[in-house]
């Protein structure tokens, strides 16, 4: 808002140059007792329409008497100053289409909170305090502030829209009840009560409702943790037993594997045996066919004297070896059964499950 040149800062917040009750920059300001500034205009206006006691609009402190309003020269100085800065153009407070305060001075108007159908006038917050303070005016009928106060009025004989006519849905004024005699009609603030009246039980059943459904999302809530933890807690149950069936199988595999494997040396031992012995045989034979080519080639006069080689016995047929091909056979044929008999149980577990 303020220029680079401006000194305002150095002396007061910026807040504090404008006026609490109006909201804009301070005019012929006025300090009161507790220290806030307001306007000479609004804060006059304020305390001469304030009937029950006299109070700060800012703080809410009450004095025992209206204080003496003087001019703060000082201040008054700064605002001259700060007039120059901030172009009273620049100050914009109430939007167009907002109701404004009918009693705030012109061209500084607030924005109306309340109006009044007794008073036909809308007030600000400042200004709708003696409607709350003042007995004489509790009784009046305060409502949303409306933009225009002709909205309230009967268009033909300019009177207050006070009563309502149940058979035609409408509001019209006391001079318009002539019309219609034979209506069933009420006053507009009856209805209002009646309205009233009827939204607070509608009113009360939907906080009662949304009480009763937050419980029940909460319990929701509370419900679907539950599921999940006890779902991660199956699932650990249920992998526990998977590991243990494999487990189980994985020990059968490595017994019948071994099983195959000790078929396997036994089988090996009988025929390292069969092979050492016909190791020994053909050894035995190579030897007696040394000495047949020394007889052989021995020309000697008595050769015939010499011993014949004798041939070693024969060695006989090979034993046949082989694995125990039935007792596996047997295993595999027990394990495919078991195999098909476990996926077909837990198929039916797994398909009744899903039915439940």
């Amino acid at each position: 808002m303020a220029s680079n040149s401006s000194i305002i800062p150095l002396l007061l917040p910026e807040d504090e140059l404008l006026c609490p009750i109006c909201q804009t920059l301070l005019k012929n300001p006025v300090t009161i007792p507790c220290g806030h500034n307001f306007c000479m205009t609004c804060i006059s206006k304020h305390w001469k329409l304030a009937f029950a006691s006299i109070f700060c609009p800012y703080c809410r402190r009450e004095f025992p008497s209206k204080p003496v309003l003087k001019t703060n020269t000082v201040l008054c100085a700064i605002m001259e100053h700060v007039g120059k800065v901030f172009p009273t153009s620049e100050i914009v407070l109430v939007p167009d289409e907002k109701p404004i305060c009918n009693i705030c001075e012109e061209g500084r108007e607030l924005s109306a909170v309340k109006t009044c159908v007794t008073c036909l006038a809308s007030f600000c917050s400042v200004h709708a305090t003696p409607h709350t303070t003042s007995q004489a005016l509790a009784k009046h009928c305060m409502c949303t502030p409306v933009s225009d106060i002709k909205d309230l009025l009967c268009k033909k004989h300019s009177k207050v829209l006070e009563v309502f006519c149940m058979n035609h849905g409408a509001a019209i004024c006391w001079q318009c009840t002539a019309k219609h005699p034979k209506c069933n009609i009420c006053s507009v603030e009856e209805m209002r009560t009646d309205w009233k009246a009827a939204i607070e039980p509608v009113a009360t059943e939907a906080q009662d409702r949304k009480k009763a459904t937050s419980e029940l999302l909460e319990a929701l809530n509370t419900m679907s943790e539950g599921i999940k933890n006890a779902a991660v807690k199956m699932t650990e149950d249920m992998q526990l037993c998977f590991e243990a069936l494999m487990n189980t199988i994985n020990h059968a595999q490595d017994r019948a594997i071994s099983f195959i494997e000790a078929e396997k040396m036994e089988a090996l031992q009988k025929t390292e045996k069969q092979k050492e012995r016909l190791d020994d045989h053909l050894l035995s034979i190579s030897l007696l066919m040394d000495k047949i080519d020394e007889c052989i080639n021995n020309d000697s006069y008595f050769n015939f004297l010499l011993p014949l080689p004798l041939l070693p016995a024969e060695v006989g047929q090979l034993q046949d070896v082989q694995l125990d091909g039935q007792a596996v056979e047997r295993m595999i044929l027990d394990i495919q059964q078991l195999n098909s008999s476990l996926e077909s149980q837990l198929s039916t577990m797994l398909q009744r499950r899903e039915e439940i």
